[in-house]
C-alpha cells in the first residue's frame, strides 16, 4: 500500500516495536499514524514531528531532513513537540488522550499515544446538525471533567474546539491535540505565544503577555457548547470587543433551555472577570438551572485585561481631571479673547477637553508596539476622530489655541509603520518555519498586517474623520 506524500511507508518499523499501519492525518507540524505494537498486538497513535513544506525524506524513505529552514528554528519547534509529550504524560484522566512513550528516531521525534476510535464533535454536528440538549450537555459535562483535570495540573489547553474533541462509539468524550497547551499560573501575566482559533479563542489569547487563567479555557468550552446546540460557531472575540454583543443561542435554537442559554452567554463574555472562573462553576449553574440577569457590574479600568475603551461614559471624567491639571496652564498660555466676549472658564473647558483627549492618544501610542496593538488602534482612531469633530466647532481659533491633531496624526502613522516593521520580521521568520494557512501564527500576523495597511492608508490623508476601522475591528 502506498504512503501519502512525505509520510512513512506502511509496515515501517519504529523503535523496534511499532509497525505503521496507516496515516490518520497530516497537519502543519506533524503526521499522525495508526500503528500496531508488534509484541502486544495493541493499536496506538504515533505522532511524528514533520513540518509540512520544510521537511523531506532522505533516500531511505525514513530519515527526516529539513530544507528552507534554519537548523535552530527546526530544533526550536521540535523542542515544543517534546514539551507537548511531557505535558500529556503528566495527565491521567479517561477524557484526556494519554501519552505512553516518546522517542527520537529518523532525525526527528515521535509521540506514542492512545489510539482513540470515534468521530470529532465537528464531524458529528456537520452531519447531523445541532444536537439534542440531553446529548450535548452529556458531552459538555465530560469535557468539563477533562478541563478540570488539566487545570488542576496547571495546564491550559488553549485550543479546545469541536475538532479536538473525539466522541467514542460508547459516547465517551476524549480531548486531544495538546500541541498548544502551556503551563500557567491562574490570573497572572505570562508570556504564551498567541493561539487563535476564531470563535473559540478568548480575547486574552490574541496577546502573548496578557493574564491567563482557568477562565481562558472556559471561553472555549462555552464556544463549543454554543456550536453543538446551534450548529454555528460564535463570533470572534475581537469582533465583540466594543460592545460584547453575541446572538444568544436560544434565538437560533428555541429548544435550548434558559439555564443553558444563560450559562453559554456567561462563559462567552469577552471580559475574563465576567466569565465563569472555572468549569465547576459553569456546570453548577448549568445543572442548577440558574437564569439570572447577565447585565455587567460596574468594573474599574484597572481590571480590564486589554485596553478596551468606552469613551462616552469616561469623557466627563477626562474633562474634569484634565481641567484640574491644566487650569493654571490654560490661563498662562494667554487666550486671545479680544474679538469675542466669552467668559474665561469656557476657554479652559475647551482646553481641558482637548488636552484630555491628547493625553489618551499619548498613552495609547506608547503601547501600540505590544501584542495588543490592534485594540489600541481602536482607541487612537476614536481619540483622533473626537479631536477632529471637536475642532470643527472652532473653539481653538476663537480662544487663540493651536490645534495639534496633525502632530498626533503623524505620530499615529509613524507608530503604525514601526509596528508593521516588527510584524514583517515576524512574518519572515514564520514563513521560514512553515509558509501555509495551517501556520496559525503566520495567519494571525498576515491578518494584522492587512489591518495596518488599511489604517495607514486612511490615516495618511491627515483627516481624522477618514480613519475608518476595518469591519473585523468594530461593531456599528
Amino acid at each position: 500500500m502506498a504512503s501519502q506524500e512525505g509520510s512513512l511507508a506502511i509496515h515501517t518499523i519504529l523503535s523496534d516495536r511499532y509497525s505503521i499501519e496507516r496515516v490518520i492525518g497530516e497537519g502543519g507540524f506533524g503526521i499522525t499514524y495508526e500503528a500496531r505494537h508488534i509484541q502486544m498486538g495493541t493499536h496506538v497513535a504515533i505522532k511524528e514531528f514533520f513540518i509540512a513544506g520544510k521537511c523531506i525524506r532522505q533516500a531511505d524513505g525514513q530519515t527526516v531532513a529539513f530544507q528552507g529552514i534554519k537548523p535552530e528554528l527546526f530544533e526550536k519547534y521540535r523542542k515544543r513537540f517534546h514539551d507537548e509529550a511531557r505535558t500529556l504524560f503528566k495527565l491521567n484522566n479517561p477524557h484526556v488522550v494519554h501519552v505512553h512513550d516518546i522517542f527520537d528516531a529518523n532525525g526527528t521525534t515521535y509521540i506514542v499515544m492512545d489510539f482513540v476510535t470515534g468521530r470529532t464533535l465537528q464531524e458529528i454536528v456537520d452531519e447531523r446538525g445541532p444536537l439534542p440538549y440531553e446529548e450535548a450537555v452529556n458531552y459538555i459535562a465530560q469535557l468539563c471533567e477533562a478541563v478540570e483535570h488539566i487545570h488542576a495540573n496547571h495546564i491550559l489547553h488553549r485550543d479546545i474546539k469541536p475538532e479536538n474533541i473525539i466522541i467514542t462509539p460508547q459516547s465517551n468524550v476524549v480531548l486531544i491535540d495538546f500541541g498548544s497547551a502551556r503551563s500557567f499560573v491562574h490570573d497572572q501575566e505570562q508570556r504564551h505565544t498567541a493561539m487563535i482559533t476564531m470563535g473559540y479563542a478568548p480575547i486574552e489569547q490574541y496577546t502573548s503577555t496578557s493574564k491567563k487563567g482557568n477562565y481562558t479555557d472556559v471561553y472555549a468550552v462555552g464556544g463549543t457548547f454554543y456550536f453543538i446546540l446551534t450548529g454555528r460557531k460564535p463570533e470572534a472575540a475581537t469582533d465583540r470587543v466594543l460592545n460584547d454583543e453575541l446572538v444568544p443561542p436560544r434565538e437560533i435554537n428555541p429548544k435550548i433551555s434558559e439555564s443553558a442559554n444563560y450559562t453559554i452567554m456567561k462563559a462567552l463574555k469577552v471580559k475574563p472577570e465576567l466569565r465563569y472562573q472555572n468549569v465547576s462553576d459553569l456546570m453548577s449553574d448549568l445543572l442548577g438551572g440558574v437564569t439570572e440577569s447577565l447585565d455587567e457590574p460596574s468594573i474599574s479600568a484597572e481590571v480590564m485585561p486589554v485596553p478596551v475603551s468606552n469613551k462616552k461614559p469616561k469623557m466627563l471624567v477626562w474633562i474634569l481631571v484634565a481641567a484640574v491639571v491644566i487650569i493654571g496652564v490654560g490661563v498662562a498660555i494667554g487666550f486671545s479673547l479680544s474679538h469675542k466676549e466669552v467668559p474665561d472658564n469656557v476657554g479652559v473647558e475647551y482646553a481641558a477637553k482637548y488636552n484630555g483627549i491628547c493625553s489618551k492618544c499619548d498613552e495609547h501610542l506608547r503601547m501600540v508596539n505590544d501584542d495588543r496593538f490592534f485594540l489600541n488602534f481602536i482607541e487612537i482612531a476614536r481619540d483622533l476622530r473626537e479631536m477632529q469633530t471637536y475642532e470643527a466647532q472652532q473653539p481653538f481659533t476663537d480662544f487663540g489655541l493651536e490645534p495639534q491633531s496633525g502632530t498626533y496624526m503623524n505620530q499615529y502613522c509613524e507608530k503604525i509603520a514601526e509596528t508593521k516593521a516588527v510584524l514583517l520580521e515576524k512574518q519572515k521568520e514564520q514563513r521560514e518555519v512553515f509558509d501555509s494557512p495551517d501556520n496559525i501564527a503566520l495567519a494571525d500576523i498576515n491578518r494584522k498586517l492587512e489591518m495596518l495597511d488599511k489604517l495607514l492608508e486612511q490615516a495618511r490623508t491627515g483627516d481624522a474623520s477618514n480613519i475608518i476601522l476595518p469591519e473585523e475591528m468594530r461593531k456599528e
